[in-house]
């Protein structure tokens, strides 16, 4: 091992051995000792059963999916529970090791009631998947992947429009939202809105004759956020379709009032807009891509926001937005004379 040594240690070693120091570096020897492999035992013991078990290095077979289409969840009470999917075959186990089992990309739990068998598993569906409605099931075991099966999610939504909307009431398309999918019931439906810690439904009327459109109004009732919406068909079965996102954002009226007042003797403007949704925990309003927060002089309301700047705004057109809590609302026009 190396031996840190003093450079006055080294020059009294090559004192000794009386030679001319050169540059050099200690360590110190020592004996490890070997311990001798210990020899293999000779013989065996004795057979009393004999039994053979053999496991085949294929990978696992998919025959069946049951069911082999449904919802990913249901409605249990005001909980959205995941459904269940059973997977029949073979070659479902291997010694010390447990399957693993993907559903459209996503590892999914296996159940361990019913317990899984080399022909059977129950696994727990995912709730929100990236595509859709055929998603591809299956089992990977020994490091070998079986040939999937597919699994049709019904319903399914494939879009919802808008996916923003700022609840403008002189804007229908912001108030009406447009799905379409596969699958949709012909019966009672709902849109169900679940975000910013509350679940919200409206009735979802589906076109005429079609079971892939349908449409809902927005409840007018939503905070600024984001929110998942599902297609949930009536009772008794309450299943839930995959969630898409809406995002609601705080609403600018126009026309905005400016005035200029005084302020330590300078002439600066001061805005006054009016709108809904507009409190939270960081408010900024946008000038012309530049953001400027409110300070304790201004003032801050649900329906009414005023701030004084610390300047007259150029003459011209501006855009002013509102970010409230990162949620950024659409931009309006300033006319400056």
């Amino acid at each position: 091992m190396l031996l840190p040594t003093p450079a006055e240690e080294l020059s009294k070693i090559w004192a000794t051995i009386n030679k001319p120091y050169r540059l050099s570096v200690a360590y110190e020897v020592s004996l490890v000792e070997l311990t001798p492999t210990i020899p293999p035992p000779a013989g065996g013991g004795i057979v009393l059963t004999p039994y053979v078990d053999v496991f085949t290095l294929d990978p696992p077979r998919l025959s069946a999916l049951t069911p082999a289409s449904g919802a990913l969840a249901r409605l249990v009470g005001t909980e959205v529970r995941a459904n269940e999917l059973v997977i029949s075959g073979f070659g479902f186990s291997f010694p010390g090791q447990e399957p693993r089992v993907r559903v459209g990309g996503q590892t999914v739990t296996v159940k361990e009631a019913p317990a899984p068998t080399d022909t059977a598993l129950t696994v727990v569906l995912p709730t929100s998947v990236e595509a859709g409605p055929e998603v591809d099931v299956t089992v990977t075991l020994n490091r070998r992947t079986s040939t999937p099966l597919a699994f049709v999610i019904t319903p399914w939504l494939a879009t919802t429009t808008p996916i923003r909307s700022a609840l403008d009431p002189s804007r229908p398309e912001d108030l009406t939202l447009n799905l379409t999918g596969e699958g949709f019931a012909p019966g009672p439906q709902l849109a169900r809105f679940s975000g910013q810690g509350t679940v919200v439904t409206s009735p979802a009327t589906a076109t005429a004759g079609s079971t892939t459109r349908a449409t809902a109004p927005i409840p007018t009732t939503l905070t600024n956020g984001n929110y998942q919406v599902r297609l949930q068909t009536g009772p008794p079965a309450a299943s839930l379709s995959n969630p898409r996102p809406l995002e609601i954002l705080p609403l600018l009226n126009t026309p905005p009032t400016v005035t200029t007042v005084t302020v330590a003797g300078k002439q600066v403007h001061r805005l006054q807009l009016t709108g809904e949704r507009l409190t939270g925990g960081d408010v900024r309003l946008i000038i012309d891509d530049v953001p400027y927060a409110f300070k304790a002089s201004d003032s801050v309301s649900a329906t009414v926001l005023t701030m004084t700047l610390g300047r007259v705004l150029d003459p011209g057109t501006h855009r002013l937005a509102v970010n409230v809590d990162g949620h950024l609302g659409r931009a309006i026009d300033l006319a400056i004379p």
